[in-house]
């Protein structure tokens, strides 16, 4: 999806101040920066960037935004020269590097590799202690490629792994055949899981094979059914909040989740949190102490 012109204000400010600065904007630098008059109209745009997979932001963080693969991928694709093949130059054993066994080749990387001074080395055996899989890492094995995907939501470092060739996504906990994923603040964020659910929609997606559950052909119309589920869900903690003024969650679990048997309600309470501390970060409610009012 293409930016709109304020949007691309948003993302060259923040990656000017990063450069000048080492650290991210606050929302109210950004707000002086191009003298925008609304914190709100901050957190719209911030939201768009990250439905759109330029930004990434931490939850419950301060100064948590930070620039995506695509906006990275993308400047690196606008340097005159830039680099589509590199050089395999050896092998490295896993874990703790040691030194590499020449063995010439090349690998086409065009959609990150940025300069004649990127080179690639490769790595055999198990072991990959203190190290991660991060958003957009690749990870290549003759001609099967699996692209990481930071999908945060259930989890803040939860991830899904794309099978490029066929479109098969590996969900894991975010997306589940035949139940609805609990979302556990504060770790779990139905905030980020619900733009989750909006990147991956925009994807080349095709089916989806679940950590739990059989495999589920048709990846867009599920992910499409399990965003309107959790919005439903949504419209109806707005619905109780605004119909009762100051209230606790523990008055709205049965009217929220009515049509969910009472056994489940205390599971189902985590998720109820979650949407309510979504409501809260977007302005819509307002918090205080146990007590929830709704703001609109």
């Amino acid at each position: 999806m293409a930016l709109t012109k304020r949007q691309k204000q948003v993302l060259d400010l923040i990656a000017n101040f990063v450069d000048d600065n080492g650290y991210c904007p606050s929302y109210d630098e950004i707000a002086r920066g191009l003298n925008l008059a609304s914190l709100a109209t901050v957190h719209k745009h911030i939201s768009a960037l990250e439905a759109k997979n330029y930004l990434k932001r931490g939850f419950n963080q301060s100064r948590s935004l930070e620039l995506a693969p695509r906006y990275l991928q993308e400047q690196r694709r606008r340097r005159p020269g830039a680099v589509t093949e590199i050089p395999l130059l050896g092998r490295i054993a896993a874990g703790t590097p040691v030194e590499a066994i020449e063995n010439p080749g090349t690998l086409n990387f065009a959609d990150f590799a940025g300069s004649g001074d990127t080179f690639a080395l490769e790595v055999r055996g198990n072991s990959m202690i203190d190290d991660h899989i991060c958003d957009g890492d690749l990870i290549q094995d003759g001609e099967t490629r699996l692209r990481a995907l930071h999908t945060p939501g259930h989890a803040s470092n939860h991830a899904c792994l794309l099978l490029e060739a066929s479109g098969l996504l590996f969900t894991g906990d975010h997306l589940m055949s035949g139940s609805t994923v609990v979302i556990l603040p504060p770790d779990g964020s139905m905030r980020l899981y619900v733009e989750s659910l909006r990147r991956l929609r925009e994807m080349p997606i095709a089916d989806l094979a679940p950590g739990h559950g059989a495999l589920i052909q048709g990846a867009h119309a599920e992910i499409d059914r399990v965003l309107a589920h959790r919005l439903l869900r949504e419209s109806k903690v707005v619905a109780a909040f605004e119909s009762r003024g100051a209230t606790t969650l523990e008055e709205v679990l049965p009217v929220v989740y009515a049509d969910v048997p009472r056994f489940m309600h205390p599971v189902a309470k985590f998720s109820l949190l979650a949407h309510a501390i979504k409501l809260e970060e977007e302005g819509r409610a307002v918090r205080d102490g146990e007590l929830w009012s709704w703001r609109g």
